[in-house]
């Protein structure tokens, strides 16, 4: 009996343990649910990670975003409507962009843009430095809207940063805008950028008058760093342009003009760090020699024809970069450098476009014999490498680095290119010179994948080769041989057909 009475006691004792252990079970599960609860309910009041980035990484966002949105739209429109879309996006990004006078500082002087859009720019950028953009005004717009629009910017002119005057306006409204500009003073106007330069304007009586850009002289935009300017430059008058400007870009439109008289206004543009000259104008040759110094010019891109008289009146002990890419050769790059001597000596980087191949190019090496990298296109190449043939010492470029062959052109089967450009690496070769890096770039063959093979095989051992933006065309065959398929595809690039079974 009493081994029963002790299994009895036993039982009773799990029996117990049982229920406690059930009641810290329940105990548990009801802490975990409740724990559980006050987890979910934080991490709802977590916010999401956008929304915890600081306001001034998620202004740059803003601003990246606007700016992409540019891109692929070209519309005047993008600042008025993606950034309302973004406004709805959440009160707090709606508040940074209502308060943040950097989006707000872009206002485009333009139809589609109404006058409650153009106030709301001006009031929102506080004060905040302006981007005007003037465009997209045709001969059915209203000279009263462009003069309305006008209004309600020229009294924030103080703020002005940079103006933009597109190509895209009709020459009366442009009249008027350049008039109006012409009675207003800029100080804080950096950039400008103003296309379609009219030779005259109407003055009293009708009576045209030579068009001079008053709003451009130092008195009225006394720290203009930046101009752009294109159209025909007839003035008698020289154009007078801060003398700390240090970014200028021509864009002549007088294929019969003669040494514009704007390049007299150049001469006290001493500060000068950049300067780009293209479109049509007929001849350089009545400027004196060495009458243009810039003693701090480093990049200079030349894309007029003739420039020969240019490259003569030219002083810049400090270029660097040099771009020469004429529309038209009709003179040969003898003809252009000849009796500079070795005036560009500080020039590493060369750019050269256009040559005709038949064209002779000995000046080149005794004008720039300091070239560390070099920039041409398949035909430019042709003179430039075969000087190597009769004078290949001076053909070397000892000082060069790289090379870029840029196209597009096509590699045909009895081209010459390659073989002056092989025959010119070997010498360097020979003369254990260091080995180019030689860059080919959106080049393509006419034809099988073959000429393209061959032309990687004359040249990888010779220097070290790239390739970039090479288009690559693939033709698929597909075969049957009883129970199986054959599958091949042949590219137009480097490399042997590739055979798959199926």
């Amino acid at each position: 009996m009493d081994e029963l009475a002790a299994a009895r006691a036993e039982l009773d004792r799990l029996e117990k343990q049982e229920q406690e252990l059930l009641k810290q079970l329940f105990a548990v599960r009801f802490a975990a649910q409740a724990q559980r609860t006050k987890v979910q309910g934080l991490i709802k009041q977590v916010s999401a990670p956008v929304d915890r980035l600081p306001n001034e990484l998620l202004l740059q966002i803003i601003e990246l975003s606007i700016q992409t949105a540019l891109v692929p739209r070209k519309s005047c429109d993008v600042h008025l409507g993606w950034k309302r879309e973004l406004m709805k996006v959440s009160h707090r990004w709606r508040n940074l962009i209502l308060h943040s006078p950097s989006l707000w500082s872009t206002i485009k002087v333009t139809p589609t843009w109404r006058e409650p859009l153009v106030r709301e720019h001006v009031a929102n950028s506080c004060q905040y430095p302006l981007d005007i953009e003037i465009c997209s005004w045709s001969e059915t717009e209203s000279h009263d809207r462009l003069v309305a629009l006008l209004d309600t910017v020229t009294p924030c002119a103080h703020r002005w940063r940079s103006l933009a005057i597109r190509g895209d306006i009709t020459e009366l409204h442009r009249y008027l805008v350049l008039e109006l500009l012409d009675r207003l003073t800029f100080p804080t106007l950096t950039l400008v950028s103003l296309l379609n330069v009219p030779p005259y304007l109407d003055g009293l009586e009708g009576i045209p008058t030579e068009y001079t850009a008053e709003f451009l002289t130092p008195e009225k935009s006394p720290h203009l760093k930046f101009l752009e300017l294109g159209g025909l430059f007839v003035t008698t008058t020289p154009l007078r342009v801060p003398s700390d400007l240090v970014n200028l870009r021509l864009v002549f439109d007088d294929p019969f003009g003669e040494d514009p008289p704007i390049f007299l206004g150049l001469l006290s543009c001493r500060n000068l760090t950049s300067l780009s000259l293209s479109g049509e104008v007929w001849t350089f040759d009545q400027l004196r020699p060495n009458s243009i110094q810039f003693p701090l010019l480093e990049t200079l891109v030349c894309s007029v024809r003739s420039a020969g008289g240019l490259m003569q009146a030219l002083v810049a002990p400090m270029l660097s970069h040099f771009e020469y890419c004429p529309p038209v050769w009709d003179v040969s790059p003898d003809d252009v450098f000849a009796r500079l001597g070795d005036k560009f000596s500080s020039v590493i980087r060369l750019v050269l476009s256009g040559m005709d191949p038949m064209y002779e190019a000995k000046a080149i090496y005794s004008t720039f014999p300091n070239v560390r990298h070099m920039v041409l296109g398949p035909h430019d190449s042709i003179p430039i490498f075969r000087l190597g043939d009769d004078s290949p010492s001076e053909a070397t470029w000892h000082h060069l680095e790289s090379l870029t062959v840029d196209g597009p052109k096509p590699i045909r089967g009895r081209s010459t290119f390659p073989h002056h450009l092989v025959r010119w690496l070997k010498y360097r070769q020979h003369t254990r010179q260091t080995k180019l890096r030689v860059r080919l770039c959106a080049v393509y063959a006419t034809g099988d994948w073959k000429r393209l093979w061959k032309l990687h095989e004359m040249l990888h051992e010779l220097c070290i080769l790239e390739w970039a933006g090479v288009r690559l065309d693939m033709k698929m065959s597909l075969f049957g041989n009883g129970n199986s398929l054959v599958l091949v595809c042949m590219s137009t690039f480097i490399g042997a057909p590739l055979i798959l079974f199926v």
